[in-house]
């Protein structure tokens, strides 16, 4: 079967399946590189990703070595690509100590502290909210 080009604007599943697709796999097959489920893969080629399906979209991508050409246009999804490291540079650009970060953008220091070490990730609602207060681009 011969891969049609990507489009432009595709979505991230999109381009998901895409590189999937033209490296051979199908979703059990990939979901088994990934050690998740072909309804996860299903999931994830359909649905907007969230922090259910993010880990999982990372692997994905970091497996087909595609973090430069997949193209992201959620500042969010992006934001969660950089990880806690991206945090961690934001509060440090604004001078701020965890403690001081934490109080300005009302966040639990545990939580923050989770997601500078990436033992976790922030939430959507989380980032929205932080947002209001800080920028994390």
């Amino acid at each position: 079967m011969v891969q049609a080009p990507l489009k432009d604007g595709a979505t991230i599943g999109e381009q998901l399946k895409y590189y999937r697709r033209i490296n051979n796999f199908t979703q059990g097959q990939l979901a088994l590189e990934l050690k998740t489920t072909k309804d996860m893969v299903i999931s994830i080629e359909n649905k907007p990703i969230g922090e259910r399906t993010f880990e999982i979209f990372k692997k994905a991508i970091e497996y087909f070595n595609i973090q430069n050409e997949i193209v992201i246009d959620d500042e969010y999804l992006l934001f969660l690509l950089n990880g806690g490291k991206k945090l961690t540079e934001i509060r440090q650009k604004y001078n701020l100590t965890q403690k001081e970060f934490n109080k300005l953008v009302n966040m639990n220091y545990n939580f923050s502290a989770s997601i500078e070490q990436e033992r976790t990730i922030m939430t959507r609602n989380k980032y929205n909210e932080v947002t209001k207060y800080i920028s994390l681009k």
